[in-house]
């Protein structure tokens, strides 16, 4: 044989013994991979997708909470009597399956109308106008979080793919864990084919004779997969006095005692109002088929304006009607989808730290039980009457008094007119 053909033998024999080598190399791994693809897809502990979870379908959620709803009417003077509308802490979330996730924070609220009134004049002049101050709002993706934190202050608007919340304080907490002031939170979660809406709202409020301890207003709808719809609401108040008398107040209405020996409750509810000029109004929870509002007082004085003819002037509190909605359609319930307890949110104490991620307030330190610092027995099959059999302890406030009275809503337009005039047009 020549060298020619010896040297082209060798190099056929040498391809051949490297292709069985990649073969024998190569078989194992694929068949490696073959098996772990198939123990992949049989092992029923490996992660299966969220769509395979629980379906596809479309979903809604919205909450809204106010601590205090302040408006002023003027009665028997012109056409439109209701002249101011706003109040606060206020916060409201939104989130839907298109991928509208928003929310937003405000202190004082002036109403939508009064937070767009820059911006219409500013359209309508030509000239810069800066915004409404003292309100912050979020949205997915483009401004995910704001926050505004003062001393005793609090603006907090988060909006993700999957949870839109909004947080307003106005107060601070004691060293015995109760509230001053009043605080409301908002938020809309949808977990696992579950879309929750959670409004909550808490309040001190003093008016005149009027002492309102230990507000608390809340409302949750959940729509699991399935379509099984839950609603809740609750609102209770440890303890609010009219003079001398004590009354409790639950979402099953009122309860009243008098301070010495019992008489006919409601005469003198009718006596005390009567005396203080305060009229105050229980509203009861409003439901429909995937919304609640909750139950609330409505506080109001009336007085006539001087040199105006027969005008009155009216000027109104609503605490409690926190608001909550959700409903979904397509998912199905599956194998290891998990689903939101919708009675374990608690609202975050005053100056608790804000949650690095959309998680529960719940698992936030800092948090006020609702059961000790409010009165609200978290898991009771019925709201907790208010024990007013010793009037006189129930009658000793436990935090300093705080008055809210017409300012609240009549310094918006004083704090709009003041931003606008320290900026000078350009």
């Amino acid at each position: 044989m020549s060298g020619r053909h010896k040297r082209a033998s060798l190099a056929a024999s040498r391809r051949r013994v490297a292709a069985t080598a990649v073969v024998t190399v190569l078989t194992p791994v694929a068949g490696t991979l073959g098996v772990g693809a198939a123990f992949a897809a049989d092992d029923p502990m490996a992660p299966a997708s969220t769509q395979a979870d629980f379906g596809s379908g479309t979903f809604r959620g919205q909450a809204a909470a106010d601590g205090i709803r302040a408006t002023i009417a003027v009665k028997d003077y012109l056409i439109v009597e209701d002249f101011i509308d706003g109040g606060g802490p206020t916060a409201q979330a939104g989130l839907d399956s298109l991928g509208e996730s928003t929310a937003f924070s405000s202190l004082p609220y002036p109403g939508a109308t009064g937070v767009a009134f820059p911006g219409l004049v500013s359209t309508l002049s030509g000239k810069s106008v800066p915004s409404y101050p003292f309100y912050v709002s979020s949205q997915n993706p483009s401004n995910p979080e704001v926050t505004v934190r003062q001393p005793g202050y609090l603006m907090h608007a988060k909006s993700g793919s999957d949870r839109s919340e909004a947080q307003t304080e106005a107060g601070a907490a004691t060293t015995g864990g109760e509230e001053f002031g009043s605080f409301s939170n908002a938020s809309v979660e949808f977990l696992g084919g579950t879309v929750t809406s959670l409004g909550e709202a808490r309040t001190r409020l003093a008016v005149g004779a009027f002492q309102l301890n230990g507000a608390f207003s809340r409302a949750v709808v959940s729509v699991a997969p399935g379509g099984k719809v839950t609603k809740t609401s609750s609102f209770e108040a440890s303890t609010f006095r009219l003079g001398t008398l004590v009354i409790g107040v639950t979402d099953k209405g009122l309860i009243a005692g008098p301070q010495g020996a019992p008489l006919d409750p409601a005469r003198q509810v009718s006596q005390a109002i009567t005396e203080t000029g305060v009229t105050v109004k229980f509203l009861p929870a409003v439901e429909t088929a995937d919304s609640i509002l909750s139950s609330g007082l409505e506080i109001s004085m009336e007085r006539a304006i001087p040199n105006v003819g027969s005008a009155r002037g009216v000027v109104s509190y609503i605490v409690g009607r926190t608001f909550a909605q959700a409903d979904a359609a397509g998912f199905t319930a599956g194998a290891g989808t998990g689903t939101p307890a919708v009675g374990t949110d608690t609202a975050v104490a005053p100056g608790a730290a804000l949650p690095a991620t959309g998680v529960d307030a719940a698992a936030i330190p800092g948090v006020v039980a609702p059961g000790s610092a409010l009165g609200v027995t978290p898991g009771a099959a019925s709201v907790p009457t208010v024990n007013i059999a010793n009037a006189s302890a129930a009658l000793t406030p436990n935090l300093t008094e705080i008055s809210f009275y017409p300012i609240l809503a009549a310094i918006v337009p004083i704090l709009l007119l003041a931003a606008v005039g320290a900026r000078r047009f350009v």
